[in-house]
């Protein structure tokens, strides 16, 4: 008989991973824990891991630059850009949608 709290095995895959990263500047301290929500609480099939690589607070302007991580990997295929470009597409759509967050270098016109 297993106990309540027994874990099932999840396999590991041998397909290779795929990363990209994203930089977010943040005007609000209220906004940089909104964003952080929004991208711990991402699910997709694909995502493996997101986790910040880069943090910079700009005491002076106000702003603070957050670099994210987003690594991809799937047991049955092996990633394209394609799908990785269609899950990047909507994070970005659902956090530029936070008030004072901006991606840097890119045409928000999404």
């Amino acid at each position: 008989k297993h106990s309540q709290s027994y874990t099932q095995f999840i396999a590991t895959s041998e397909l290779p991973s795929s990363f990209r990263d994203l930089s977010f500047s943040v005007i609000e301290q209220r906004s940089i824990k909104l964003l952080e929500q929004l991208l711990l609480d991402y699910k997709n099939d694909y995502i493996k891991e997101i986790f910040i690589f880069d943090y910079y607070a700009n005491k002076s302007k106000n702003e603070t630059k957050v670099g994210y991580r987003f690594i991809f990997q799937s047991v049955d295929k092996t990633m394209t850009d394609d799908i990785v470009d269609q899950i990047m597409n909507d994070i970005i759509i659902n956090t530029i949608k936070i008030d004072g967050v901006t991606i840097p270098g890119l045409n928000h016109e999404h």
